[in-house]
């Protein structure tokens, strides 16, 4: 009732939203920006998911579905992998969601770019 009393139309991404969901197109910007993006872009991205409010587990769980589908080697996909089962582990014993997710881009990142 409270969106459609202050929107016309209520759009696919209206509902996203309220769900906690994040738009396709921000994801896949995302993944690019961890391929191939600076240390600046992963920052400001980080501050702005926060900022956005979304849901950590939901960007956990679309890094670990592109890391699967990526053409990265087998061990540059392990090495992310086990990351991101340690930031999950962090994030469940209460650490700082920024400092989480800006440490598994730049992790993403680095593995992207230098072959690890």
């Amino acid at each position: 009732k409270y969106l459609a009393s202050h929107k016309e139309n209520i759009t696919p991404s209206d509902i996203t939203q309220i769900t906690g969901g994040i738009d396709e197109t921000k994801l896949k910007n995302l993944w690019k920006m961890c391929e191939n993006g600076s240390v600046v872009d992963l920052r400001n991205i980080s501050i702005q998911m926060c900022r956005d409010g979304y849901q950590i587990q939901n960007v956990l769980n679309y890094l670990k579905n592109k890391t699967f589908e990526s053409k990265m080697l087998d061990k540059q996909k392990a090495v992310i992998i086990l990351e991101l089962c340690a930031t999950d582990k962090r994030l469940i014993e209460s650490s700082d969601e920024y400092l989480q997710i800006l440490n598994m881009l730049l992790i993403i990142n680095q593995v992207a770019k230098f072959k690890i």
